[in-house]
């Protein structure tokens, strides 16, 4: 596997591509385990940065850029056979 960085460094890239290709690689991955579900928080938005339990893992603080990256990172789910959950961590 590639080296994993951060959501909001993909999200800071300005390119929704890269979102594609984040969950691409990460349900790629998952999938040559046998994983069919990825639990791992794909929706979130830093909207309190003292908050430390969302922070980098998030798109931006910004939810139109993060709404962006979700869909790409969801539309690689199912060539991968791996579905990202969107738990409402933030809302």
């Amino acid at each position: 596997m590639s080296a994993a960085i951060m959501m909001a460094a993909i999200g800071a890239t300005g390119d929704p591509a890269n979102a594609y290709e984040c969950g691409n690689t990460i349900g790629t991955y998952l999938n040559r385990y046998g994983f069919d579900i990825d639990f791992a928080p794909v929706a979130d938005v830093n909207t309190n940065p003292e908050n430390i339990v969302i922070g980098p893992r998030a798109f931006s603080d910004n939810p139109a850029v993060a709404a962006s990256r979700l869909v790409p990172i969801s539309y690689s789910a199912p060539r991968t056979s791996s579905w990202p959950s969107i738990p409402l961590s933030s809302v």
